[in-house]
């Protein structure tokens, strides 16, 4: 594929169609942006771009690693912020990006509502529910007992 795919609400299906699952989860969550621009680049460099209808600000991001999308649904925005940490994906401009989350937050929250990411959260949290076991695990997680 050369050059840059725009991708829209309409078309985000046909155009991510041959992507893993979780990734094009994620890009078609990017699709829902109201306001700017938004492009991304995989880690095979193909290249997509999204359109919000409104004008905005225009941001870009560059995946080096699919784990980004399992961190962002499994997650949410401290996914996001893990995987950054982790070398995972970077952008050139990490103000202007965040600013375009910002701009585009009711799009954003449609994260919480995708039926993936809220069984993702939902076994998550039944996963770390506190049994006598768990909370054991909880407070070794959460406090330091080495002294």
């Amino acid at each position: 594929m050369t050059g840059t795919v725009l991708v829209t609400p309409n078309n985000h299906r046909q155009v991510l169609a041959g992507l893993p699952r979780t990734m094009r989860a994620v890009l078609g969550l990017a699709a829902r942006i109201e306001c700017g621009t938004l492009e991304i680049r995989l880690p095979d460099s193909r290249r997509f771009t999204f359109h919000g209808p409104h004008h905005g600000p225009a941001a870009a991001v560059v995946i080096h690693s699919e784990r980004l999308a399992w961190r962002l649904l499994r997650s949410g925005d401290i996914g996001i912020a893990e995987s950054y940490l982790r070398g995972e994906w970077e952008t050139p401009n990490l103000t202007q990006l965040l600013y375009l989350f910002c701009v585009n937050v009711d799009a954003m929250q449609a994260i919480r509502a995708n039926p993936m990411m809220r069984l993702f959260q939902g076994l998550r949290h039944w996963l770390n529910r506190n049994t006598r076991r768990q909370a054991r695990r909880n407070i070794h997680a959460h406090y330091d007992l080495g002294n």
